[in-house]
Formats: structure tokens, sequence, C-alpha cells
């Protein structure tokens, strides 16, 4: 079956495309972007600069709340002079290997909703008039494209948060105070103040964290933005417990993410 335009439902589908230096849109997509960054997108992105999370954020980012629900929103900051991105250059994209999500999945889209207490994915095809990619190339099946395209480790990083907003009634967030929103904030997008707090906090003793995972909290990004994640559920929600080990911080057994 062909990808359509419209939402498909099967990661089964299939759709002709190809992006190579030469063709004449090369690098076109790469301006006048409303790209949402994720929780994970900012850890590849501050780590591949060798920066701080605070100062990628300082630098590069436009945060605002979400129509919607309130919660904050980071999106990437296009170049004012040429509405382009940061990172693009006449050669192509400057990160490449740590580009955001988004960049990867292009040029397909996905949506996400709630069924059966399962998230599901599900894709579409975002087809630009100017994007001379379309029916040219390999033909891909959804599911090979996002091998392809490195995007397994940006889903299930991001599993964490997309379990804080999915499936649940707008009220839940509109009564979040600033305090609350601040908490949301600095654990999804400033993980090394996050990882400030933690150190600096009572969680070690108040709920009796072993000391491996509080080695692996200080050391590593991927250990702290999962923990970060699961910490926001039990401290913003209730649910959810939280992590006393490094093994319960792998991915929740109850969690599952279809891409049908």
């Amino acid at each position: 079956m062909t990808l359509p335009a419209e939402m498909a439902t099967d990661a089964e589908d299939r759709f002709q495309f190809t992006c190579q230096p030469g063709m004449a849109c090369f690098t076109r997509c790469c301006a006048n972007l409303n790209l949402v960054l994720t929780p994970y997108d900012i850890v590849r992105l501050k780590r591949t600069l060798g920066i701080s999370a605070e100062a990628f954020l300082d630098r590069f980012t436009q945060a605002s709340s979400d129509g919607t629900c309130g919660l904050p929103v980071v999106r990437l900051r296009m170049d004012p002079d040429t509405g382009r991105c940061p990172f693009v250059s006449a050669d192509g994209c400057t990160v490449y290997a740590d580009r955001p999500g988004a960049c990867r999945l292009y040029p397909l889209g996905q949506a996400l909703k709630e069924v059966g207490g399962h998230l599901q994915r599900r894709y579409f095809a975002i087809r630009e008039s100017y994007c001379l990619g379309w029916n040219q190339g390999r033909v891909w099946r959804v599911a090979d494209w996002l091998a392809d395209q490195g995007l397994e480790a940006y889903q299930q990083m991001n599993l964490p948060f997309l379990r804080l907003s999915t499936g649940r009634p707008l009220i839940a967030f509109k009564n979040f105070g600033q305090r609350q929103l601040q908490m949301y904030f600095m654990a999804c997008y400033n993980l090394d103040a996050f990882r400030q707090f933690v150190a600096g906090s009572s969680l070690k003793r108040r709920f009796a964290l072993n000391d491996e995972l509080c080695q692996r909290l200080q050391e590593d990004d991927e250990t702290l933005l999962y923990f970060a994640g699961r910490w926001l559920e039990f401290a913003l929600f209730g649910t959810g417990v939280l992590p006393q080990s490094l093994s319960q911080v792998l991915p929740a057994p109850e969690v599952e993410v279809t891409d049908r």
C-alpha cells in the first residue's frame, strides 16, 4: 500500500522518496520551521555542541506555552536574518548525526493517541510543493525508514514524556501553578539543572535510591532523562513509581507504543 497524504495506519505502508545534495530543493525544508524540540533532541544537540543545556536553550531556542494544555514548549530558533535553521549550511546539516527526531522522520509526520491504555503512533506524508524527493529513489516501508533514520533511540527516550501528556484530561495541566511548570521545564529541557537538583535534594534519602542509580544519574544523560520523566509523572500526578535502582529506570512494562 502506498502511503497516503492523509493519516496512515500501518508501519507496512510504503512510499518512494530520496533526498541528497545536488537536488534543487536540497536544505529548503530547513527554513522557516516551527520545530518543536523534544527533551532527547536537546540532550543530543547540547552534547554534540559541547555546551550546557542552559546555554543551548538561551542561544538556540524559544520557549512558550502550549495553547491547548499550557505546558512549556521549546522550539528551535531560526536565524533572524535568513529564516533558516542555525545548523544548516550549503552542504547540509552540520549536526546531522544528532539532528532532531522530527528532522529524521521527515518527509513523514506522526500523531499520537491513546488506545486501550497504549500509545499508538500513526504516520502521514508531508508533501511540500517545493520538495522534489517524492516518487524518486528507493521505495521504503515506513518501518524501514524509521530504522534507517535512527529513530528508535529517540522514540524510546521520549516515552516517559509522552506518558505525561497523552491521554490525560486538559484540566490536569491547567491547574498547574508556576512552581509545577518550572519543575516540568527543568526536568524536560534543562537536564543539567535537573542533575544539580537531584544531587542537592533529599531524593536519595526520601526514596531510598541506591548508590549505583545515583552515580549513573550524575554521569549519564540518558539515564537521567528517563528518570526525569518518571519523576515528573510521580511528582506532578502522583502516578507511577519512582525508580530506586538502575534496572527500574528502564521502560515501564505497562507502556507500549505501536506503529499501527
